[in-house]
């Protein structure tokens, strides 16, 4: 156990892994956490890191264990009233987002409306929304934002999803600098037939609010940040197949992922990857007509 109360530099490169190797991410928030124990915001972030996995029991079980630890700890609750503060937002996100990936809506929607003033005014509307809707109790009439992912929460269309995942594409892409897009050669309509296929499965992750996501390997499919992709992203709304977006990542061998690269014809796949060579085996057979 260190003397120190925490290591910001140690947070911030695990905190860099939580979607791109999750599992490596939660292992080492448990060896952080042997070292700084008292670290209780950053315990936080290790309850987050089982949600993102879809570890629900173990994030329960998380979340009573840190409430244990502070409840023993006299000083921590007599003083440090900035590390009190950070705990209540951290922890409050994390409760919240535990209630949405068990589906609790109400429960949900009487969480976030009691403890506002620890989250964030940007993600209220939205959470508003999707746990009206799924509670049957939302006024479809009232709701104007008009932002794509609220219009999407409301009343999903799959041909606006289409359109706004064709923003992404070749020489339609309208992404800004640092977004990724996908090649023109990406045969877009053709993949998003093909991972319905794989949508849902237990292959989901649940890195944000309401939604989960997936991840497909498909070589060459686009470009982010000024580095070829082979992986790309399909965000879904949570519980359903309904596709809110989908777009080239810089990762993917570390998640759950399914490879497509059975879609790309031979001799792109070739061009790309050099030819493909036959084992001694295949070779064997070729050669002997087995």
């Amino acid at each position: 156990m260190s003397k120190d109360y925490f290591n910001l530099l140690e947070t911030k490169k695990i905190l860099e892994l939580k979607e791109s190797d999750p599992e490596r991410a939660l292992q080492m928030y448990a060896a952080y956490l042997e070292k700084y124990p008292y670290d209780y915001s950053t315990y936080c972030y290790y309850i987050d890191q089982f949600l993102i996995l879809g570890r629900i029991k173990e994030a329960e079980d998380a979340v009573n264990k840190v409430y244990a630890m502070i409840d023993a700890d006299e000083a921590y609750k007599t003083g440090h009233k900035e590390k009190r503060s950070i705990f209540r937002k951290n922890i409050s996100y994390a409760k919240l987002r535990l209630l949405l990936l068990k589906r609790e809506y109400k429960k949900a929607l009487n969480f976030e409306r009691n403890h506002k003033e620890e989250l964030s005014e940007s993600n209220i509307g939205a959470i508003d929304i999707f746990c009206m809707k799924n509670l049957g109790t939302l006024d479809m009439s009232r709701e104007s934002n008009p932002s794509y992912i609220f219009k999407q929460m409301i009343e999903y269309k799959e041909d606006e999803a289409i359109d706004h995942i064709k923003r992404h594409h070749g020489e339609n892409n309208e992404t800004k600098d640092g977004e990724g897009f996908f090649m023109t050669s990406f045969p877009l309509e053709e993949v998003l037939l093909e991972v319905k296929k794989y949508i849902p499965s237990d292959k989901a992750m649940y890195p944000g609010f309401g939604d989960e996501t997936y991840y497909f390997k498909y070589d060459n499919c686009g470009r982010n940040n000024r580095r070829v992709n082979n992986y790309f992203k399909v965000v879904c709304i949570n519980g359903t197949s309904d596709i809110i977006t989908m777009y080239p990542i810089n990762f993917g061998e570390h998640v759950p992922h399914v490879d497509l690269n059975y879609m790309i014809p031979k001799e792109k796949y070739e061009d790309a990857n050099g030819p493909v060579r036959n084992s001694r085996i295949d070779r064997f057979n070729k050669r002997w007509g087995k």
